[in-house]
């Protein structure tokens, strides 16, 4: 099991999922975030630390969509972000404003990103951005179009940085044994990909192990 060593990261997660809204209004159940968190790699020991003492602080608050008890108990509960928990988010995801002077040549050229992309022209310059950052920042990872969107993938491979995070758990976190099953996956890749998963764990896509959706039938054969 992965050690988290940054406690911001497993808040950051709780919070963005307390603050999502629903049907039944703003929030997410406890058992799915327990889930979702442990998919992800978090020691759920220290999830439901990190929920306690949100709560305890008041960022964030409990309650059901039905009469019962709402505690760490009950799987059902719905933990919701409360004003002050939506201001500490707020901070979290706060960005500065800089201008810039682009060549004229090299705004059409960011232009012609941005019907692919759905966004405005900022927009995809700030992700232009970001993922020259991070490309700096860990070798051996690039970003592409997929399916999914826009994801972070392991250079020289056809594998998102997702795939290879879940291969080094499956294997038990062993790159011995990694590189005599993957012959394109060597220590290099498996590190890149883990540090960068490690990194920004709470960015990891919902569902992106394939987890068996909770109404679909188990059989086994």
């Amino acid at each position: 099991m992965i050690k988290i060593a940054d406690p911001n990261r497993i808040d950051r997660c709780i919070l963005e999922f307390a603050a999502e809204r629903g049907v039944g209004g703003t929030g997410r159940a406890l058992g799915t975030i327990r889930d979702i968190m442990r998919d992800r790699g978090f020691p759920p020991e220290e999830v439901d630390a990190s929920i306690q003492t949100l709560k305890k602080r008041g960022h964030i608050d409990y309650r059901r969509v039905e009469p019962g008890r709402k505690s760490l108990d009950d799987p059902g509960t719905v933990v919701a972000i409360t004003t002050e928990g939506k201001e500490l988010l707020r901070q979290m995801r706060a960005t500065m404003q800089f201008n810039v002077r682009l060549p004229e040549e090299f705004q059409a050229e960011l232009a012609g990103f941005v019907g692919k992309a759905g966004d405005s022209v900022s927009a995809v310059a700030v992700t232009a951005l970001k993922e020259w950052a991070r490309a700096q920042r860990f070798p051996g990872i690039d970003f592409r179009w997929t399916p999914s969107g826009r994801q972070p993938c392991v250079t020289g491979t056809g594998l998102k940085v997702w795939d290879v995070y879940r291969i080094w758990l499956d294997h038990g976190e062993n790159v011995e044994k990694i590189e005599r099953n993957y012959a394109n996956l060597n220590r290099n890749r498996v590190n890149a990909a883990v540090a960068y998963a490690k990194a920004f764990i709470h960015e990891m896509p919902e569902g992106a192990f394939g987890k068996r959706p909770p109404f679909a039938a188990e059989i086994k054969v």
